[in-house]
């Protein structure tokens, strides 16, 4: 049993010796007995109080503390309640344009095609460049020859003149193949300049809304605080020095 219900139920005790008492004396009988049962009711109280009136202290003020802590945080909810009315919205999610991502794609596909295509044409070109180099290497072995005293005149004239047809030949078709190399458009890097500006552009305009909605809560809050504070000035808004010395640096 708790204390408290301890000492309610010795209250009870006390009440009914005091009710019998006073029936007593309404009566007009002997009191004496009514009057020891009060005595001796009161005095179990009072012994009762002694032992629990610590106790029973306690519990009061963890009750009376538990009653100011949900006191206190009502009140700090509602106050944070009304703070939030003046916090900047979330920033909006950037927009940037989509035919800026395709720029860049279309740029790299081109890019790459163009690659293709310029390793196809140097390949190409190697080949005639080594068909040029083994036929002047023939025209050297049969020099050799000829200089050793193993060569034919008629035989090797036929040859040195063919060789010397298709080394003409070849010059002229690398001379055109290498005119007509494809060139690198390079187009990514024009695309990713401007990739770079309009992303930077967005981000801007972004911080730029941000900052804007920034200083509209800023105002707000202090404007209520001013309608709030009345006459107490103290609790108005001081602008901070920071500010001044951003404006004369041009932040603003």
């Amino acid at each position: 049993m708790t204390p408290t219900a301890l000492r309610t139920q010795a209250q009870e005790l006390v009440a009914k010796a005091q009710q019998s008492l006073d029936d007593a004396l309404a009566s007009g009988g002997d009191t004496t007995t009514a009057r020891d049962r009060l005595a001796a009711a009161q005095g179990k109280l009072r012994a009762l109080d002694t032992h629990i009136a610590p106790i029973v202290d306690l519990d009061a003020a963890a009750q009376n503390e538990a009653e100011a802590t949900a006191m206190l945080a009502t009140a700090e909810a509602a106050i944070l309640a009304k703070l939030s009315a003046y916090q900047p919205p979330a920033p909006l999610p950037p927009a940037l344009p989509m035919g800026l991502g395709l720029a860049v794609v279309n740029a790299r596909r081109i890019d790459t095609e163009a690659q293709s295509a310029i390793a196809a044409h140097d390949a190409q070109g190697e080949q005639l460049a080594s068909r040029l180099a083994a036929i002047r290497a023939k025209r050297e072995a049969i020099a050799a020859r000829r200089m050793a005293g193993q060569g034919d005149d008629e035989v090797d004239g036929r040859q040195l003149g063919l060789i010397s047809l298709d080394e003409q030949g070849l010059l002229a078709l690398l001379a055109r193949h290498q005119a007509e190399r494809p060139q690198d458009p390079g187009a990514e890097v024009g695309a990713m300049m401007a990739w770079r500006e309009g992303v930077a552009l967005v981000e801007l305009r972004a911080m730029q809304a941000q900052a804007q909605s920034l200083q509209v809560a800023l105002v707000n809050c202090a404007t209520e605080l001013a309608r709030k504070a009345g006459p107490r000035t103290s609790f108005r808004l001081r602008t901070d020095p920071v500010l001044s010395t951003a404006a004369r640096l041009g932040v603003f």
